[in-house]
């Protein structure tokens, strides 16, 4: 035995006093810092070890009586890695007098619009809309309806766009703001449906776009399944919100009506993205059980490649690998998309979105297809913003 091994050994472990435990609808355990944003998802047997650490008994000691009371021959490294490499790193043991910091936020500039109390007003109306056979049935009767109509009308659709004034964008603008806050009360509903608490409506920046949120950290405690559907639930609200309109659209026959689905729906091509931290991202995370996704992914990636563990790789990790692969290889094939095949579309970027704003100003007609938007103005925007946070980073890491 080495002196590394006796100083393991040795060490009295003690959780911090404000940490807590929740028990999960699948019988997991939720462990919880109250005084920062972390939480981490652990196994029964996992919550079964921690309780037992008191601050007086050595990690030696306790992992002799861990093994004893529940027939098991785990080693006294497993648990110290366990504890200080990774719940200790979310300060939920105890070091030193150092106090917990709050976990870095994806959102930025963050702020509560609607109160939870209101929106649990709104949503004791709404939350029968998750009710199984209501919400199987118009999830899908819902998507397919807006996919068929948007398919046949395409070419109606983009000469529409194309000749919209601005005067009417301002009208798209304001449905925006109303679809999005019905995305969010669609993820309050379900947390109100499943028993859990959100904890009201919210407007942020994620890479410098604005963005609404609805706190629904509360899900945690919610089973596999349930977790995925509050997640869809946003999008599934807005489904049936452009469905209705689009009803509308058919009786009335007014033009914007139909425009307003087809923006709805590519923007839910966004949201199901599960490469951007949306729902598709939050979705797949608790499909696959794995938190922190995206840095877990980076993580193993350095583990196969830098430090070649690949013999100690289970399907969970081959999972993360491919997953962090596809990420960068998204990242790298659209940086050379825009500076080596069509680098025109970074120096006319800014012109194009220059008169898009002057088109909206003065109420001209918009003169860009659905093509044009993209091609011209989102693409070059997306690449100004990944530059313009890159240089931030950069200034903040010489710092």
């Amino acid at each position: 035995m080495s002196d590394n091994d006796i100083e393991i050994k040795d060490i009295i472990p003690k959780i911090h006093s404000n940490v807590h435990f929740i028990q999960t609808d699948d019988l997991d355990f939720i462990i919880e810092l109250t005084d920062s944003n972390y939480k981490v998802r652990i196994k029964k047997e996992l919550y079964i070890f921690l309780k037992q650490i008191d601050g007086n008994h050595t990690l030696g000691e306790l992992t002799k009586s861990y093994n004893y009371s529940n027939n098991f021959n785990l080693s006294v490294d497993y648990f110290y890695n366990i504890l200080v490499q990774n719940l200790n790193a979310f300060r939920f043991i105890e070091e030193s007098n150092e106090q917990a910091k709050p976990s870095r936020d994806y959102l930025h500039l963050r702020a509560i619009l609607i109160n939870e109390k209101t929106v649990d007003k709104i949503v004791n109306y709404t939350k029968i809309l998750f009710n199984k056979y209501v919400f199987i049935f118009l999830l899908a009767s819902s998507f397919i309806f807006i996919c068929v109509h948007n398919v046949f009308n395409y070419n109606i659709i983009n000469d529409s766009i194309k000749n919209m004034h601005g005067k009417f964008l301002f009208v798209l603008l304001s449905f925006i703001i109303v679809d999005v806050i019905i995305h969010e009360l669609g993820h309050a509903s379900a947390c109100k449906f499943f028993g859990s608490r959100q904890k009201g409506i919210g407007f942020g920046f994620y890479i410098f776009s604005p963005v609404f949120f609805t706190d629904v950290s509360d899900i945690w405690k919610l089973n596999k399944k349930r977790r995925i559907i509050v997640n869809l639930g946003g999008i599934y609200f807005e489904l049936i919100l452009n469905a209705i309109i689009l009803i509308v659209y058919y009786i009335t026959g007014f033009k914007i009506l139909l425009i307003l689905p087809a923006f709805v729906l590519t923007k839910l091509i966004i949201d199901l993205n599960p490469f951007f931290r949306y729902d598709g991202y939050w979705i797949l995370s608790d499909l696959t059980e794995v938190p922190n996704l995206r840095k877990q992914s980076y993580r193993t990636i350095n583990e196969f490649f830098i430090n070649r563990s690949v013999l100690n790789f289970t399907s969970r990790d081959y999972f993360l690998l491919f997953y962090g692969i596809i990420s960068i290889l998204i990242i790298g094939a659209f940086i050379v998309f825009i500076t080596i095949i069509h680098p025109t579309l970074i120096l006319e970027g800014w012109k194009h979105i220059y008169k898009l704003i002057v088109n909206i100003i003065f109420s001209n007609a918009i003169s860009y297809s659905i093509e044009d938007i993209f091609f011209r103005i989102f693409i070059p925007l997306v690449f100004y913003i990944m530059v313009i946070k890159y240089l931030i980073s950069l200034v903040k890491f010489k710092k």
